[in-house]
């Protein structure tokens, strides 16, 4: 299931059963060459935390990748900041920035799903 889905039924507090989200972390090129390809055979939900600074750098998920997957519709990915930075004990700027760059990259990826 969708990550967002179960939070917003959990602030809710609507009664969603069993469920299970798969999260994956940091948005590594093997999310797309055996995660993706699994995900549509078998029709699962699989949520990305994307750390949207390093798109298209060395063993990271490139751009097109992410669009390819995001069309699809079964991936979902979620802001994991930009740089990957720790954020313990870093000033409210900085993380601001961390999250904001992040959020501002994931949505203005073309190919978005209405």
């Amino acid at each position: 299931m969708p990550l967002a889905h179960i939070v917003d039924a959990l602030l809710k507090k609507q009664k969603i059963g069993k469920v299970a989200a798969i999260v994956l972390d940091d948005g590594y090129v093997n999310n797309y060459s055996y995660a993706y390809p699994i995900a549509k055979r078998n029709n699962v939900h699989i949520n990305i935390a994307m750390v949207t600074g390093f798109a298209s750098s060395y063993n990271q998920l490139s751009w097109n990748q992410i669009q390819i997957m995001e069309k699809y519709g079964f991936i979902h990915f979620l802001n994991h900041s930009w740089s990957h930075q720790s954020l313990h004990g870093t000033n409210t700027e900085t993380i601001l920035k961390q999250v904001t760059v992040a959020q501002e990259q994931l949505e203005k990826t073309p190919l978005k799903p209405p």
